[in-house]
């Protein structure tokens, strides 16, 4: 039975204490929207984010082609993106449309696919869902930061968002225009954000492809015949040419060598050091991923209810039992997996920012086990929505907390970027015969839980005029001459 009086405000349920989830769950999500929004509002360009904007200065808009697949490496769809932001960067000085825009992305394509998984609930429903899992993804992520460094965001935050574009049009019965230009721009988006990413799904896609081909007796009419399987074999194929143009940039053999350099060991590894590599590499992965169930659970709870809220409109038998637990142990071996492209090139398990696409992956795991365990138990809904209701005060409560304590470190950085641009554009198009000193941007940093992050990438510069971000930072803002860090300082907040 749904509410009629307000068109936003219906319910699949008419209980009050549903109601009244759904009400703190809005609340909470305000909550999150206004802490993503700021620190959008706050976020500047940082560190490589300048290598991209020198780039495409001097070799334009192709950039992507003409220099970076030569001289780094071959993501060509996601650096596309980042000079697409970077025009707009020079207009706004902001990173705020890029917030904005990612945010309205990922909640909406979310919403979508939940709107399909679960039919039953209102559209107040999904949209609350859907930004609530997007939060909770967002800020129990690996590395924190990660969605509002440019560069960073636009290859792990952009494959995962085109992914679920693909993914989307693929169960959509809809044949147009825009379904085709979506399903081929995701497709090829996710096919050369990432290298392990466009890996891991290129396999995916293609073992659903054999696994129906073979259900279908290898009957190539029938499979085309199918719109779904049509539309993922066309998602398919532009995924892996876009994943062979990217893998075979000369520029990552470049990227190796400084890779090895780096370590101080030789990659790709051998068969026998990569056994051991990887097993190491996932219990580093386990014990991080350990300190992050805590978030986990407060996404859990309200999930349990809603799976148990649904019973009636979805059965499980005893067999279905069977098979979650088959996939629980499935989904770990495939966690595994997903470190082993990045063991084999780096002999580890790599920055925190490219394990963004697993924190998705456990993200969506822990609502499909929430909502399956709510289907199972036998208890009335009435006695699982407290728990959830409580876990949702508890995770505004905590974002409230971030909200407080980041927003206004995040504006001191900012302001001291402003300043520190502002007076670096004084020389712009001039020489200055010396390397010019600068003093130390405000870091910001904060403490949660006892752990201490960014919540934005700084733009930090090195003591030493040689670092590349340094010298990426001159040539991005067109200025003659070479700056470094004053080793002296010790005022984070002088200006310059």
């Amino acid at each position: 039975m749904k509410n009629k009086k307000y068109l936003l405000l219906q319910f699949s349920s008419s209980s009050p204490s549903h109601h009244l989830l759904f009400y703190v769950l809005f609340a909470a999500n305000l909550v999150s929207l206004l802490y993503f929004v700021m620190l959008g509002y706050y976020n500047r360009l940082a560190l490589d984010d300048y290598c991209y904007l020198a780039a495409q200065n001097e070799h334009g808009f192709l950039s992507p082609f003409n220099f970076w697949y030569q001289n780094y490496q071959g993501r060509f769809s996601a650096q596309f993106f980042i000079n697409f932001i970077n025009n707009v960067y020079g207009v706004v000085h902001s990173l705020l449309p890029f917030t904005l825009l990612f945010l309205v992305l990922f909640i909406g394509i979310i919403h979508q696919l939940f709107k399909k998984l679960a039919p039953a609930l209102s559209l107040f429903e999904t949209l609350n869902l859907s930004i609530f899992f997007f939060s909770v993804f967002v800020i129990n992520n690996y590395e924190f930061n990660t969605f509002y460094w440019l560069n960073a965001s636009a290859m792990y935050f952009g494959g995962v968002l085109f992914l679920l574009i693909g993914l989307n049009v693929i169960l959509s019965r809809r044949i147009n225009f825009w379904t085709h230009f979506w399903l081929i721009l995701s497709a090829i988006y996710a096919g050369s954000s990432s290298e392990t990413f466009a890996l891991i799904w290129c396999g995916v896609a293609g073992l659903i492809i054999l696994f129906y081909l073979r259900k279908l007796k290898f009957n190539g009419r029938s499979f085309i015949a199918n719109l779904h399987l049509k539309k993922l074999l066309i998602a398919f194929s532009l995924c892996i040419i876009s994943f062979i143009i990217m893998y075979l940039a000369p520029g990552n053999g470049v990227r190796l060598k400084i890779t090895a350099w780096n370590i101080h060991q030789q990659v790709p590894l051998s068969f026998g050091r990569m056994i051991p590599a990887a097993m190491h590499a996932f219990l580093v992965f386990g014990g991080i991923t350990c300190t992050k169930l805590f978030y986990w659970i407060f996404l859990a709870l309200p999930f349990v209810y809603m799976g148990n809220s649904l019973k009636d409109k979805v059965r499980m038998n005893q067999q279905k039992t069977i098979n979650i637990i088959i996939a629980s142990v499935g989904f770990i071996i495939f966690l595994w997996m997903c470190l082993l492209p990045t063991v084999y090139v780096q002999g580890e398990i790599g920055p925190k920012r490219a394990l963004t696409h697993v924190a998705f992956y456990i993200t969506c795991f822990v609502v499909f086990l929430s909502l399956s365990t709510g289907l199972k138990i036998p208890f009335e809904s009435r006695k699982l929505i407290w728990p959830g209701i409580i876990s949702v005060i508890l995770w505004a409560v905590i974002v409230s907390g971030r909200l407080y304590q980041d927003i206004p470190e995040a504006k001191k950085y900012a302001r001291s970027e402003d300043v520190r641009i502002a007076y670096l554009k004084k020389f712009e198009n001039k020489f200055v015969q010396d390397t010019l000193l600068l003093h130390p941007l405000h870091i910001p940093v904060s403490l949660m839980q006892g752990n201490i992050y960014h919540p934005l990438q700084p733009n930090e510069i090195k003591p030493v005029h040689q670092d590349f971000v340094n010298d990426c930072i001159c040539r991005g803002l067109h200025l003659e001459f070479h700056v470094k860090l004053k080793a002296d300082t010790i005022d984070t907040n002088q200006k310059q």
